[in-house]
This record gives C-alpha cells, sequence and structure tokens, in this order.
C-alpha cells in the first residue's frame, strides 16, 4: 500500500462542508484483500490502537469499525480509520472520512477529515506505514 498523492481541500468541497484531505492509495496486489483475509490482522491493529474500539463507522454504533474489521473490510477503509484515529490520539476530534474506488486500477480515494493540515499530513504518513507494518 501507497500514497500517491494527498491534497487538502480546506474550504466546502464535493465531499464535506469541511477541510478534509484527499489521498490517492494505490493498494497494488492487495487491491481485493480484506482484512479477514490476513491473519492476525484485526487482533494486531487493535493492540496497536485500541482507539479504534471507539469508531462507529457506516453502522453507526459504537465499536461499528471493529465489527467491520472482523467482518472483512478493505485496506483503503482501514487506512482512513487510522489516520482519524491518529489524530484523535494528536488531539483533533475528527471522525468523518470515505474511501471510494478511483477511476484507475487498484487506486482508492481516500477522504479525511481534519483540523490542522500538517497534523493530518503527517498521520496519514504514519498510517501508510503502521498498516503496511501491520501487513507484513
Amino acid at each position: 500500500m501507497k500514497i500517491v498523492e494527498i491534497k487538502a481541500l480546506t474550504g466546502p468541497n464535493v465531499f464535506s462542508d469541511h477541510p478534509v484531505l484527499k489521498c490517492k492509495v494505490d493498494l497494488g496486489d492487495l487491491a481485493d484483500v480484506s482484512s479477514r483475509q490476513i491473519n492476525g490482522f484485526t487482533e494486531h491493529l487493535l493492540a496497536l490502537l485500541p482507539g479504534l474500539h471507539e469508531h462507529q463507522c457506516a453502522l453507526g454504533e459504537k465499536g461499528g469499525f471493529v465489527k467491520r474489521l472482523y467482518e472483512g473490510t478493505y485496506l483503503a477503509h482501514i487506512f482512513e480509520h487510522i489516520t482519524l484515529e491518529l489524530q484523535n490520539e494528536c488531539g483533533d476530534d475528527v471522525s468523518y472520512g470515505k474511501a471510494r474506488v478511483s477511476d484507475q486500477a487498484h487506486v482508492y480515494d481516500v477522504i479525511i477529515a481534519f483540523f490542522h493540515e500538517s497534523v493530518a499530513r503527517r498521520c496519514a504518513m504514519i498510517a501508510e506505514e503502521l498498516l503496511n507494518a501491520v501487513i507484513a
């Protein structure tokens, strides 16, 4: 998994009325791999970032994201939540994100809310490293 581009959209935009990062993420040969298919992935990730237990995800309930991890969700979605959680750990209370396939094979557009652009950019870079480490 590799971030190929990060853009900050600081005003109202097509994704949100609030500032967001638009990260283009190339999943390569992992594009069709879900969290359920990687042995021990969910347990390892939750041990590193226990705050993910609080994420509601689209299910709208505390623990919704963890439920999705165990059911099997894709790496762009997981990257989104890791980046949000890292920002929360830095004191920026953010929860909005979306991951959508782009017009390029294996590349996703990941939209992530932010309060401080520099914090969000660094959290995205750390999320990339952390996700690759957990996969390995």
